[in-house]
């Protein structure tokens, strides 16, 4: 789950950098334009103009469940939203690779 707000994050981060001027004064107003208030995690990094593979979009897309709902909630709001969920044992390896992978795309510091 917190390797998923990071890339969620992460990107945000990036695309608020890239909003118009007029798009920034609704920020500062309060007002958050579309592309940011989703947690579509594939989505976002899409939007970032990062190429990714189909195991990196396996991985951002069950990711993106763990964010929205399955990280906190013993169900979501929504039957439709249910799946079932496989936890490869090789994900913690994958996320450390995506996040790596992101942090340069996006231009982030070392941690």
């Amino acid at each position: 789950m917190l390797a998923g707000f990071a890339i969620e994050n992460l990107c945000k981060g990036y695309l608020a950098g890239g909003l118009s001027p007029e798009q920034q004064k609704k920020v500062q107003a309060g007002i958050l334009p579309e592309s940011l208030k989703d947690h579509d995690l594939l989505s976002l990094v899409e939007q970032t103009g990062m190429t990714v593979s189909d195991t990196e979009k396996y991985l951002l897309k069950r990711m993106t469940d763990v964010v929205i709902w399955r990280g906190r909630y013993p169900s979501p709001t929504s039957h439709k939203k249910t799946s079932p969920f496989t936890h490869i044992g090789s994900d913690i390896g994958q996320i450390k690779t995506l996040l790596q992978k992101l942090r340069r795309h996006v231009g982030a510091k070392d941690s």
